[in-house]
């Protein structure tokens, strides 16, 4: 599903046309919907209430969200490495790749 993902977004830097008609959809492939479950016992349990843990669950759904991220950029890094392309589409993935 990845390198389908990976072959859509090279076919439109490349400006070709893409035949997969099922993109990878990130939303709906299970990453969504992990999350971390964890008892906390006295005493901490004082500094760890519900609301707490569920902002630690965020904090970890975001860093899953940039790390998928940052593996496509680099995926398609390695991809168009090989290949003599537009310098803005360089200067692009690098400013890409910094911000995450």
């Amino acid at each position: 599903e990845a390198s389908t993902g990976r072959r859509r977004l090279l076919s439109r830097v490349q400006g070709t046309s893409d035949n997969s008609n099922s993109p990878f959809d990130f939303w709906s492939c299970g990453w969504t919907n992990l999350s971390i479950q964890y008892n906390v016992k006295y005493p901490m349990k004082a500094f760890f209430s519900e609301n707490s843990k569920q902002r630690y669950n965020d904090i970890f759904h975001l860093l899953i969200i940039l790390r998928y991220v940052q593996n496509e950029l680099n995926s398609l890094w390695l991809t168009l490495k090989t290949q003599h392309q537009n310098s803005l589409i360089w200067h692009l993935r690098n400013a890409m790749s910094f911000f995450i």
